[in-house]
């Protein structure tokens, strides 16, 4: 006959990977045993989302059955990507908890953020500050899977945009160069961002005659 609980080990779930907003493919459990390593039954374990905003399926509190095992329903991941970016614990009264991390990645790309908006200088001179830009997902995660997408900016106005004016993603981020521009002197134009279907990101710009920043 087993003894009093004395040990809580992980048995499965620790250490996956998961898109942000859903549930990791391997139900989180954990082992119940005495001082002699024997399984304990009818302990009741609780598991606690402790970092990362996710969520838990079913009850909080489980019990271990006659193996010594008490498996969560399941284990949604919160809205944030990272490395070991969610944690969930798993508790037993008097024992040191176990602690199970998942690592959340971007989901779908949704839209671009334009994260260093451009400023302009002297007409036909290189963009004082190159616009850089990220594609995310819903929940505003940098897409760094994305190696291949492009982005193409336009002017309108009569606006005339020189240097390089298609970039491809870097980890999900777009980074301009060498952008010139061409324009009337004080007058605001509109740098429309555009990337397959996703909504466009734009940024105005002001061309000034002596090149300083507007």
């Amino acid at each position: 006959m087993a003894g009093a609980a004395k040990q809580i080990a992980i048995t499965e779930g620790d250490g996956q990977s998961a898109t942000v907003g859903t549930k990791v493919g391997t139900a989180p459990s954990v082992k119940v045993t005495d001082a002699n390593n024997n399984p304990v039954a009818n302990v009741s374990v609780t598991f606690e989302v402790a970092s990362g905003g996710g969520s838990i399926t079913g009850s909080a509190t489980v019990t271990t059955g006659a193996d010594g095992i008490a498996t969560l329903g399941g284990w949604t991941l919160g809205a944030t990507a990272g490395s070991n970016s969610n944690t969930l614990t798993a508790t037993v009264d008097g024992l040191d908890p176990v602690t199970f991390t998942a690592t959340g990645t971007a989901g779908a790309a949704t839209q671009l953020v334009i994260t260093k908006a451009p400023v302009a200088a002297a007409s036909g001179a290189q963009l004082d500050t190159q616009p850089v830009i990220e594609i995310r997902d819903a929940q505003g995660n940098v897409v760094t899977t994305d190696n291949a997408s492009q982005v193409t900016v336009t002017v309108d106005n009569g606006g005339t945009l020189g240097g390089t004016t298609t970039v491809t993603a870097s980890k999900g981020v777009m980074s301009f160069s060498s952008l010139t521009m061409a324009g009337t002197v004080g007058q605001s134009y509109t740098l429309t961002f555009k990337l397959d279907d996703l909504p466009d990101a734009t940024a105005t710009v002001t061309v000034n005659g002596a090149g300083a920043a507007s």
